[in-house]
């Protein structure tokens, strides 16, 4: 009885299903999902301009992001984006999934000579969604609040496709234009979206570039061709009047105290993720695997990094990363929210992953044998599968879920008036907090538990809450009324 207890929890079947647990709340949560303030703006800006009207806005007298402003436009249009707002979010966790899915396949097809099966690579693209979901700053932003999510989250993605897709055009030697066009776009795509993902992509695409020249002496055409093409993208989107238009709006802060603060902010950007249990086993398991799966790569760029001490690797990761942050800072006058550090911690969490696994399949590491510390292998499942729940995150998870259900039910009482009110009467809505209190007296008549009443009294922390019913021009061009009265005290008699 206990062996086949022991065996169904230690099993990836058991470990995809508790990857699905732990992933299915913040599914829920995306049908919890309301728009907050900033997302109203392109759906004002739809109200009155044409689709090229608003693209020429933003690239010429707003933030440049081309990329952005043309799928914010087409998510906003005819108000689709507000009626069906709990979409997004779970979008963005398909598509980061599905892309992670991809991008392995390829690495598994080109570079692991088909070591991992299906299912396998199912488990790691999970995982890393998982991972991301631990080790990143700030989840609300970066999944819950679609003007953030699209900002940042959707580069990403677009990222991640991209490097399946380059595996392919260097490794594959069918399908090379069809390949090198779909890298184009890919590239073209996610530098419009916001500075900094644009910036993050030069220096990789300078890195590899450099790499690629020095140790290959033939196929030097396509990586020019392919930097070229990103360096035009890059001086798109950073030489956007827009850009330098927004720019300007920040404080000038001296060069020093902008370098201390890109310092400061990487090192707390590490410790995100050095702090995460879950992190730690992956990159226990990368080396596991690694030393037992030596001599995949005949790459001399990859030998070469094989052949650095820890010491170096170390070092160079140190300057690499800060060769991005020192630099993203100075632009930014030394003022990064978190939301726009997520996708740097995140990158940084991977490459730290990836440098372990190359140190350990070069081959100057003993094979591990069945006898040999294999307990952490033989346990490796039901490991991974405790791991994923052992962090804060879990219990932000527990009170988002509690305190969502309230939310969602103020919010789509209030978003039902505003939307089907009869624009030609005055509309009173309660503002939120009284809202709650009248859901809460409706669910609990006598009285609410204590425990329960502090965390539903707290809004979802996983959701970005930002009410605005105070925003005049939100009311009026995009519910379309005309007169609308908060009640903050009680709701007046024989109103509707």
């Amino acid at each position: 009885m206990f062996l086949k207890l022991q065996e169904i929890i230690n099993s990836k079947r058991f470990l995809l299903l508790m990857i699905c647990g732990f992933l299915l709340p913040f599914f829920v949560l995306s049908f919890w999902n309301h728009p907050s303030t900033d997302d109203f703006n392109i759906g004002i800006l739809d109200k009155s301009l044409s689709f090229s009207q608003i693209q020429s806005f933003y690239y010429f007298h707003w933030s440049g992001r081309y990329t952005y402003g043309a799928l914010a436009t087409w998510a906003a249009s005819g108000g689709f984006l507000y009626h069906h707002y709990w979409i997004f979010a779970a979008l963005f966790l398909l598509l980061t999934f599905f892309s992670f899915l991809f991008t392995m396949g390829q690495v598994t097809k080109y570079l692991l000579q088909n070591k991992c099966s299906i299912v396998e690579m199912t488990i790691v693209a999970a995982l890393l969604l998982v991972l991301e979901l631990h080790v990143i700053p700030e989840i609300k932003t970066q999944f819950y609040w679609f003007t953030s999510a699209l900002t940042y989250q959707a580069p990403l993605i677009f990222l991640v496709l991209m490097c399946g897709f380059l595996i392919r055009l260097f490794c594959d030697k069918k399908g090379t234009a069809f390949n090198f066009s779909i890298v184009l776009i890919l590239d073209c795509l996610a530098n419009g979206f916001n500075e900094m993902t644009s910036f993050v992509i030069l220096v990789i695409a300078t890195i590899l570039l450099i790499m690629h020249l020095y140790f290959n002496a033939s196929r030097k055409l396509i990586p020019l061709l392919l930097y070229g093409c990103n360096l035009i993208f890059f001086c798109v989107m950073m030489f956007s009047p827009g850009m330098w238009h927004r720019e300007s709006g920040y404080p000038a802060r001296s060069f020093l105290v902008n370098t201390v603060v890109g310092v400061a902010n990487f090192i707390a950007v590490n410790w995100t993720f050095l702090k995460d249990p879950l992190w730690w086993f992956m990159c226990i398991m990368v080396a596991l695997w690694s030393v037992q799966h030596q001599g995949l790569y005949k790459s001399k760029a990859v030998q070469w990094l094989q052949r650095l001490s820890f010491s170096k690797l170390i070092a160079l990761y140190l300057l690499t990363g800060l060769m991005i942050f020192i630099p993203i800072f100075i632009g930014a006058h030394g003022s990064l929210p978190l939301r726009a550090q997520n996708v740097p911690c995140f990158l940084l969490a991977l490459s730290v992953l990836l440098l372990v696994h190359f140190k350990f399949s070069s081959g100057a590491y003993q094979p591990f044998t069945m006898q040999q510390g294999n307990y952490i292998q033989r346990y490796r499942w039901v490991l991974f599968s405790v791991l994923i729940f052992t962090t804060t995150v879990t219990a932000e998870l527990v009170q988002s879920i509690i305190s969502g259900y309230f939310y969602q039910g103020v919010m789509q009482e209030r978003e039902a008036r505003l939307f089907n009110a009869d624009k030609r009467t005055t509309i009173y809505i309660d503002e939120f907090d009284l809202a709650l209190k009248k859901k809460m007296k409706e669910t609990f008549p006598k009285k609410v538990p204590v425990t329960l009443d502090r965390m539903i009294k707290q809004k979802p922390v996983l959701l970005f809450v930002e009410d605005y019913l105070d925003q005049d021009s939100i009311i009026k061009y995009v519910y379309g009324v005309d007169n609308l009265i908060i009640n903050r005290d009680s709701m007046p008699k024989n109103k509707q």
